[in-house]
């Protein structure tokens, strides 16, 4: 039974495992289709991954791929083509890395909403909750853009901010609300309306967890793959961790120690 709007708690966000009949399986596969599109991406863009050169994608961090480029003059037409063209890499990353911890929020949309609407609900919970990481993504590209930093700079800085941010008792906050659910009405425009907020709510929620991950792989050089992977696994131990504050420290330790040996090696290569 799906929950009314009328006072009832809605049901708990769990993180069990997704299942065959699962309402979240075109979730499933949709997050996997982007890990594939991103495995052919760095398989086709092989020769590139020294990401050194003049492009925008590669000023943004972001694999050098056909039709994006741009000049690193800072003016706002070069800040803004660069933008659009690393947006839609951004999205896709966000499939892949965020794609995995909400899939808890789509679990939930679907089966607190009436069966013959719980694609739209999970669609619009969808919209909502990558619209926010997108206005991320534009933000992050475009600073990067308007004001380039030498990459080891720029990474071990953001890696020292994120590992800060872990520690921090407002990242102990708002993750709360990661697991915190909401009542979703069943008909007309109220069930439209709550899908949508829903997933606005979530993708918020998520951004103050985990913006420093992902921004690391705005400013990271090259070797995205193995980033995004080691980063992935960070942000869904974090998201199923029954000791959220031992996950946050070793995640913080990680962090820091990889802003330490971006620094030791940029200094050893000059």
């Amino acid at each position: 039974m799906a929950v009314l709007d009328r006072g009832v708690r809605p049901r708990p966000l769990t993180t069990r495992r997704p299942t065959l009949s699962s309402p979240e399986l075109v979730a499933v596969s949709v997050v996997a289709l982007a890990w594939v599109a991103l495995v052919a991406m760095a398989l086709q863009h092989a020769p590139d991954t020294s990401l050194t050169g003049a492009h925008a994608s590669q000023a943004a961090g972001l694999p050098d791929m056909s039709g994006m480029t741009g000049n690193r003059s800072g003016t706002s037409p070069s800040v803004w083509s660069g933008v659009i063209a690393g947006l839609p890499y951004w999205l896709l990353m966000t499939v892949a890395m965020m794609g995995p911890v909400a899939l808890v929020g789509v679990r939930h949309t679907a089966l607190n909403s009436l069966q013959w609407r719980r694609g739209r609900a999970v669609a619009q919970f969808s919209t909502g909750y990558l619209a926010v990481w997108g206005a991320v993504g534009v933000a992050a590209i475009a600073a990067a853009e308007a004001k380039p930093l030498p990459r080891d700079v720029g990474l071990s800085v953001v890696l020292t901010g994120a590992a800060a941010w872990e520690l921090s008792a407002a990242k102990r906050r708002v993750s709360r609300a990661c697991h915190r659910p909401l009542p979703l009405p069943l008909y007309g425009w109220p069930a439209e309306r709550g899908a949508l907020v829903f997933g606005l709510r979530q993708g918020v929620a998520c951004v103050g967890t985990c913006w420093g991950l992902m921004l690391t792989m705005v400013v990271v050089p090259g070797a995205h793959l193995l980033w995004m992977t080691a980063l992935t696994c960070l942000i869904a131990m974090q998201r199923i961790a029954r000791r959220p504050r031992r996950a946050s420290t070793i995640t913080a330790s990680g962090l820091g120690a990889a802003a330490v040996a971006t620094v030791v090696l940029a200094a050893l290569q000059g």
